[in-house]
Formats: structure tokens, sequence, C-alpha cells
């Protein structure tokens, strides 16, 4: 376990414990925890790329935070997976707008992930003779009508026509989520049909696979042409 003894302004202490970053002793006096960062919440992403060494983050964060920047962090603890805002109290009307965008759309995206992975791990266990297929088909035709729930929900999210291009990339990675979102409900769907079919649904789900990596890579490019993220990678 390798450990970053910072947090001097975000008030956290990373770990990293098995490849995973991990946040541990948060000071309630800090702004993680008004971000809604607590112990244990492991750390997915910042500022939409992935984490895997604690050192590397506490110095993105901390530099970030010194420079009166803001961080978005994404989290995991309790069974649920959300973003955190850790910023400092003062932020530019400009940033915290396209801020609240983002993590609007980023909020919508994630949630059409977690019902497209739940429906994956079924088929999988389906395959695998853990699950029974027909238990399988019911279960999965009800995420596709979340799935379609979410989809709506994103569409109705509208990015200001403003200029810049961060405000371009963020409306094509939602273009991507919109296209991938009914890529999702076209392989559930299929899923369902022919749980035999291997290549079938290999051929969807490499769709899917496709339009998810576009879709997170135009948010990530949204945030480095803002200007609110420093060119830096932690993969």
């Amino acid at each position: 376990m390798a450990t970053a003894e910072g947090g001097v302004l975000s008030g956290i202490s990373f770990s990293t414990i098995n490849g995973t970053v991990v946040a541990e002793e948060v000071d309630p006096l800090r702004v993680a925890e008004d971000g809604g960062i607590v112990d244990g919440d492991r750390i997915i992403s910042v500022d939409g790329q992935d984490v895997s060494l604690a050192e590397d983050l506490d110095s993105y964060v901390e530099e970030r935070l010194a420079d009166g920047r803001s961080i978005i962090l994404e989290v995991e603890g309790s069974g649920n997976r959300r973003l955190a805002w850790v910023r400092l109290p003062k932020i530019s009307k400009a940033d915290a707008r396209f801020l609240d965008v983002y993590m609007q759309i980023r909020g919508h995206w994630n949630d059409m992930l977690s019902v497209w992975d739940s429906a994956c791990s079924l088929y999988y266990d389906v395959r695998s003779g853990a699950e029974d297929k027909a238990l399988f088909r019911s279960s999965v035709l009800k995420e596709t009508g979340e799935l379609q729930r979410l989809r709506t929900v994103l569409i109705e999210t509208k990015v200001p026509s403003l200029p810049g291009p961060f405000w371009a990339e963020l409306s094509r990675a939602k273009e991507f989520m919109e296209w991938t979102a009914f890529a999702m409900d076209e392989a559930i769907q299929n899923m369902a049909s022919e749980v035999e079919n291997r290549n079938s649904v290999r051929r969807r789900m490499d769709s899917v696979k496709w339009g998810r990596s576009a879709a997170e890579r135009h948010l990530s490019l949204a945030f480095r042409e803002s200007g609110m993220v420093m060119e830096r990678s932690f993969l």
C-alpha cells in the first residue's frame, strides 16, 4: 500500500491499495468533505481521466486547488458511483456554468453505463450457466425501459449554444452518448432474443464499446479545451 501524505488544501489523504486509489482521513473542515468525499471512497477518475497512483492524484489535486481551480472526482462508495466537485470557495461564473452542465451530462451517462454493465453481467452469468435464461430475459428487458428513460433525460439536457471549443466537445460527447444509449438498447434486446448467438451479441457489444470510447474521449477533450484541466495523465 502506498500513501500520499498530502491533502493540505483538499483535506484528503490518498492511498493506493491493490491498484485502486482510496480516500482516507477526510478532514471535515476542508473542501473535500464539502464536495461529498468520505473515508473509504474509491477514486475512479479525476477530471475524466483514470487514476492509479495516490501520489500523482494528490499532486494534481493540490496544484489545481492552489491555482484557484476545481476538480471533479468520480468516486465509488457504499455501492454507489457519483461525482464529487472539490473546489475552493470561489469559482468563476463561466466555470460554474460549464461544470454544472458537465456534471448533469456525466451523471446521466454514468447511470446508463451502470444499466449496461448490469445487463452484460447477467448475460455472462447465463452463458456460464449461473442464471436461468427465462429469468434473464425478463430481467434485461426491464433494463431497456430504464435505458430508454435515461436516454430521454439526456436528450432533454441542453448544452448552451455558446462559443468555445469546450462547449463543442461537450455537445459531441452528448451526441455519442445518445447514439451509444440506442446501441445499448438494441444490444440488450439482442441478448434477450439470441442468447446462444454469441457472434451477433458480440458485434453489438463492440458497437457499444466504440461509442462509449468516443463519448469518454470527447468528455475529456471538453475539460481540456475549457482550460480548467491541466494536460496530465494518470494512466
